[in-house]
């Protein structure tokens, strides 16, 4: 019995450790790298879900202010969050709007 357990302890501890790479790499941002942003500064402090709180907390001030703007506004999908073509240009607009 003890065996046993202990087989089955090391296979699981061996399953969790082959797949925590995929894991740590679900929030890491392929996107926003510039550091000199504050979605990039988001990044570099606690990857995809920081950045996202950030970005929530830009839009509404950006909103505020009279800015339509949602995530589709600049992303074509909300798993791997790629850029629409303008999304630079737009971000440029929407950073100076939300970042106040």
């Amino acid at each position: 019995m003890f065996k046993k357990a202990l087989g089955t302890l090391l296979v699981g501890t061996f399953a969790f450790a082959l797949a925590a790479p995929a894991f740590a790499g679900d929030n890491d941002c392929t996107i926003a790298k510039d550091e000199k942003t504050d979605i990039g500064k988001a990044c570099k402090e606690g990857g995809i879900k920081r950045a996202k709180t950030v970005m929530k907390e830009m839009t509404k001030k950006a909103k505020k202010k009279g800015m339509k703007i949602d995530c589709d506004t600049c992303h074509k999908d909300e798993t791997k969050w790629t850029l629409i073509d303008e999304a630079k240009k737009k971000y440029e607009e929407f950073a100076k709007l939300g970042a106040s």
